[in-house]
């Protein structure tokens, strides 16, 4: 079986047309020149996309919200309406069904 390596965000790894912000991450080309400098075995390696404007409910255990949040913790309020920031138009902090 051969190795994997996982990432996420992974219409960041690839292609630039597909990376937020216009710029990939260029994954490919780095493991590629790894494993041809035989610093890592031959992988594959695998992208896993995030759901847009929900980003944020993929990554964190509790809902986004800001740092005033009830249990005393949640993500930098500046960063809610951000791209994947969970508000706009996702309603705001009701969590997806």
């Amino acid at each position: 079986m051969p190795l994997a390596l996982w990432l996420n965000d992974g219409q960041n790894l690839f292609r630039d047309e597909d990376a937020f912000g216009g710029a990939s991450w260029g994954a490919a080309g780095t493991v590629a020149h790894l494993i041809a400098a035989q610093r890592i075995p031959p992988i594959l390696l695998l992208g896993i996309d995030h759901r847009g404007p929900m980003r944020t409910f993929d990554y964190l255990s509790v809902p986004p919200t800001g740092w005033d949040a009830p249990w005393g913790q949640g993500m930098r309020g500046d960063m809610w309406d951000a791209p994947g920031g969970g508000g706009g138009s996702t309603g705001g902090s009701a969590a997806p069904s």
